[in-house]
């Protein structure tokens, strides 16, 4: 009924109120902890792809939910919901929040989709998951890209946050085995090249199985 559904909409706006601060939480810790020299080493297990990007996809939703200009949008490649993938499922939903929180931050209109797909490192051969989020915002001044995953560093225009997403998500990528980047959409091949929409989309992407010692 409409009061168990209101319910229920309470519960995920409370959700995604918590997640939004457990983010910023780690990512704060996770500076202190790289700055006094601490290793992060994550905690690994076989994880569902799937879990990670509807979890994912529900507060962003929520964080969607006051305006009707955006829209929440989630793509899953079925061959990655088949993998078998081991890795930090922490570590994986706090990267993939960073993103969409970063995307929500700057798109005024038009969709935010959060993609999961299964795909070949070009570094190392492997197989790895490609995590993404794709905005229609208004994309990242190229003269930005060397200091875009630095610490403290913010997009022209960002009013708030800490600096430390970006980091945080290129930092626990690359002790993951894999790395962290962005593209231009209109520059996106994806997109038909220059022309194309506008905005842009983050991406990390991991192996599905540790890299060997």
């Amino acid at each position: 009924d409409e009061a168990e559904q209101q319910r229920a909409e309470a519960f995920e706006a409370v959700r995604a109120s918590v997640a939004a601060m457990v983010v910023l939480r780690q990512a704060m810790l996770d500076y202190v902890k790289k700055a006094t020299g601490a290793v992060l080493k994550p905690s690994l297990e076989v994880i569902s792809a799937s879990e990670i990007v509807h979890s994912a996809y529900l507060v962003l939703k929520q964080l969607l939910a006051r305006t009707q200009n955006v829209r929440p949008r989630y793509v899953l490649d079925p061959r990655l919901a088949r993998a078998r993938v081991v890795s930090s499922k922490s570590w994986l939903l706090d990267m993939l929040l960073n993103l969409v929180s970063n995307a929500v931050k700057f798109t005024a209109a038009g969709e935010i989709c959060i993609r999961a797909r299964y795909a070949t490192d070009p570094a190392t051969g492997r197989p790895c998951a490609v995590f993404e989020v794709r905005d229609t915002g208004r994309g990242v001044d190229p003269r930005a890209a060397p200091r875009l995953f630095g610490h403290f560093q913010q997009l022209q225009g960002d009013a708030g946050g800490t600096g430390l997403g970006l980091a945080s998500v290129k930092h626990k990528a690359t002790l993951l085995g894999g790395d962290a980047g962005f593209r231009n959409n209109a520059d996106d091949p994806d997109f038909g090249g220059d022309g194309g929409p506008s905005g842009c989309t983050f991406f990390f992407r991991v192996p599905l199985e540790p890299p060997p010692p």
